[in-house]
């Protein structure tokens, strides 16, 4: 379950335009996990309004910070928050480091397990068996800057329908705001295999259970954020 290929599209830098060495190179299909964090897109802020916004009250932009970044294991904020939030099992990740390719960010990458949804549309289910779990990988690129932090993330669930050939991405903005930090989050698809024609209402459904699931988790970040920093004052 270590297939995640990354095309020249996620090897860009903040001009849009391909990297010096994506143009040269792409990663080998079986990158390790720290290669696929590495071939993330910059941490940018959309120039579109944002999916969701959510305030943390009482909370710093280093307290979040340091959240996102704790150690790994029981301890993790983002341990406990993908097993609170996604039910997920078998959790394990690399720690966070620099990357060079794209100066000012630090990237990691997770592994995990999680039970799929039972609420498949029919459309779906008619076309391809529902296993009751999916292997995930989930890598994710940070950028702290002023007063302000920039999360991206793209996660790939691998055994759910049609899951090798679609990434959820999530880009998420952290800024200080009146006594707390005002968490802005926006949602793509990112389609890195297409489907045939005959499959468009397919990938609808696809695209619009992805975006709800980024929104339905919003709250459930906030709230666990808020909780976390509070607890390592």
């Amino acid at each position: 379950w270590d297939h995640f290929q990354f095309p020249h599209l996620f090897l860009k830098g903040r001009d849009g335009e391909p990297h010096e060495a994506a143009a040269t190179s792409t990663l080998p299909r079986f990158a390790s996990l720290d290669a696929k964090a590495a071939a993330l897109p910059a941490a940018e802020v959309p120039d579109e309004a944002p999916l969701v916004s959510q305030m943390l009250p009482g909370v710093s932009v280093a307290a979040v910070a340091a959240a996102l970044q704790a150690g790994g294991g029981a301890d993790g904020f983002l341990e406990r928050f993908y097993t609170e939030c996604s039910s997920a099992m078998g959790i394990t990740r690399t720690e966070w480091r620099e990357e060079p390719r794209i100066q000012g960010t630090v990237v990691c990458g997770i592994r995990y397990t999680m039970p799929l949804p039972k609420d498949v549309p029919s459309a779906v289910s008619r076309l391809v068996s529902i296993p009751e779990s999916t292997k995930v990988t989930t890598v994710l690129r940070l950028r702290a800057r002023d007063d302000e932090l920039v999360l991206l993330l793209q996660t790939l669930a691998h055994d759910a329908p049609f899951g090798e050939t679609f990434r959820t991405q999530e880009i998420i903005r952290f800024q200080a705001h009146n006594g707390g930090v005002r968490m802005l989050k926006w949602a793509s698809v990112v389609w890195v295999q297409a489907l045939a024609w005959h499959m468009a209402p397919v990938k609808k459904i696809i695209e619009s259970k992805s975006i709800d699931g980024v929104r339905d988790s919003a709250l459930k970040m906030s709230s666990a954020l808020v909780s976390f920093a509070a607890g390592h004052v």
